[in-house]
């Protein structure tokens, strides 16, 4: 199948899509589509090697594509910086919709587990272990993504990343009084 996955789509339309473009003959959009078993049989070459059994509605078939799925590692750097609001305690959901808003991603429920339950008080970074759930369509593994509290009056350096004082907290745009 093609090395050409739609990351930037969500798991299932990504996966459809990825399909359709590998056997056009096949016409996904104008069919209903249905995944069954999924197998998950890395390899070294190919660690993501991922097999997901699909039925074919319309002539009734089934069938079995092989793909590769993404590492976290390879889409997120190590301690990748994530801002989160500064006044309100951090939950899964809200490190997630600002992972997706911040870097492009399209994770949802389908991918990664993620809730309301607070995880730290507001105003608290921290490292969050972002895991892949082992049914997802695009991606595999784990990273670790470095969750940092930001406010209007957080001071960015040219990269776009946080900038931190010498005792390690956040820096702020100084008052002009």
């Amino acid at each position: 199948m093609s090395e050409n996955f739609p990351y930037d789509l969500p798991s299932r339309e990504a996966l459809i899509t990825l399909i359709d473009n590998t056997y056009p003959s096949l016409d996904l959009p104008n069919r209903s589509v249905s995944f069954d078993k999924q197998y998950f049989s890395p390899t070294m070459a190919d660690p993501g090697r991922t097999f997901v059994e699909t039925f074919l509605l319309g002539p009734k078939t089934k069938t079995w594509f092989s793909y590769s799925r993404l590492h976290f590692e390879d889409v997120y750097p190590e301690n990748v910086q994530v801002s989160v609001p500064s006044d309100q305690p951090t939950t899964s959901r809200v490190v997630v919709e600002a992972l997706n808003d911040q870097l492009g991603s399209t994770l949802d429920l389908s991918d990664v587990y993620y809730d309301d339950t607070e995880l730290a008080p507001a105003n608290t970074g921290f490292l969050y272990r972002l895991t892949a759930l082992e049914g997802s369509f695009v991606f595999h593994g784990s990273v670790i993504i470095n969750v940092v509290p930001t406010s209007e009056e957080t001071r960015y350096g040219e990269n776009g990343t946080v900038l931190y004082m010498e005792d390690g907290t956040v820096k702020q745009m100084e008052s002009g009084s």
